[in-house]
């Protein structure tokens, strides 16, 4: 009777210890100790490879730079955009270098995954060499046209140089004019001397460090800068005159102007529209405006007079014009006999 009591006790112990005691439940902690390692693996693999959303400069496969924006996971950056057109003319070679600079930098950002997103990449660049070309022939078209309404104005501001004419007026009614201060040779004088306000065709000149163009009259030269010259040795230490320089009013009346530096050549000056051929005078830069642009009826297609003076047959020495009316202020011709030749 007893042994029986307990047997019936040790099995009442097994019954309660099983749920708790058994071996299942330290399966199940092993599991989910499994678990834990694999869902912290899968999370160090997933770690983000950039800052969702933000964005950051890329090389662009012709030159220059874009833009590129990471993806909202974070995965990858995106595909760099806004670069500008690729140029057309650019060599294959050309071509091939800067695509594998793009290969290069997008491989040190995107990491594991640029070798996809460049494949991508690479061939919008190869296609964008075709739309390049098409792009080109289009603009040649509007670059034409660009130029002939430039050339359509028929006059330049008096100081900025910009085409103008009675319908497109100077953009300022002022304009800054810069100079540079050139110092002669021997340092004994000064002179400020100016860029011409339009394009003369004529050659350069260079005196001291200064190379600039030449000028053949106050035309071409910004208002109240007139087209002069400077003796032989001012530049150097014999050197020879040189005529045909934009300078100061200063130093054309008085031979030189006391600057120190080039700040103190700088003036702001009127700035009108000057239409040569208008029949009037628009500014100090026309001597005379005959309505019409003809270069040889005594007054030139810049507004300069092109006549001189006689006196009964006798050339007036130093006299210029373009009608009889312009030769009477000369103090050598008065009267008849004073007459315009050209």
């Amino acid at each position: 009777m007893k042994n029986s009591m307990i047997s019936i006790l040790l099995l009442l112990l097994l019954a309660l210890c099983t749920p708790s005691c058994g071996g299942d439940g330290s399966d199940s902690a092993d599991g989910d100790a499994a678990v834990d390692g694999d869902s912290s693996s899968d999370v160090e693999q997933r770690e983000p490879v950039c800052e969702a959303g933000k964005v950051v400069e890329c090389p662009c496969a012709g030159g220059g730079k874009g833009v590129q924006t990471c993806d909202d996971d974070g995965s990858k950056w995106g595909e760099c955009t806004g670069c500008p057109e690729t140029d057309g003319d650019m060599s294959e070679q050309d071509t091939a270098e800067n695509d594998a600079e793009v290969d290069g930098d997008q491989a040190e950002i995107d990491g594991d995954d640029s070798d996809g997103d460049m494949e991508n990449t690479d061939g919008e660049t190869d296609s964008s060499d075709g739309d390049s070309t098409e792009t080109e022939n289009e603009v040649e078209p509007e670059v034409e046209v660009e130029i002939e309404a430039e050339s359509g104005l028929s006059g330049r501001c008096s100081a900025s140089g910009i085409p103008c004419d009675e319908e497109v007026p100077c953009e300022t009614a002022t304009y800054e004019v810069h100079g540079v201060c050139s110092v002669s040779s021997m340092g004994s004088n000064n002179t400020c001397i100016y860029a011409p306000r339009r394009p003369t065709g004529l050659e350069d000149f260079t005196c001291g460090d200064v190379t600039q163009t030449k000028c053949e009259s106050n035309f071409d030269c910004p208002d109240s800068i007139g087209c002069g010259g400077v003796g032989s040795g001012w530049c150097s230490s014999g050197s020879d005159e040189i005529w045909g320089i934009c300078l100061s009013s200063a130093t054309l009346n008085m031979g030189s102007t006391p600057c120190v530096d080039d700040s103190q050549c700088t003036q702001t000056i009127s700035n009108v529209c000057v239409i040569c051929g208008n029949a009037n005078i628009d500014s100090n830069q026309e001597k005379c405006d005959d309505g019409n642009l003809v270069d040889s009826d005594g007054c030139s297609n810049t507004c300069q007079f092109n006549g001189v003076c006689y006196n009964g047959g006798i050339e007036v020495f130093g006299s210029e014009c373009a009608e009889d009316n312009d030769c009477s202020d000369e103090m050598e011709c008065n009267g008849s006999s004073c007459t315009c030749q050209f």
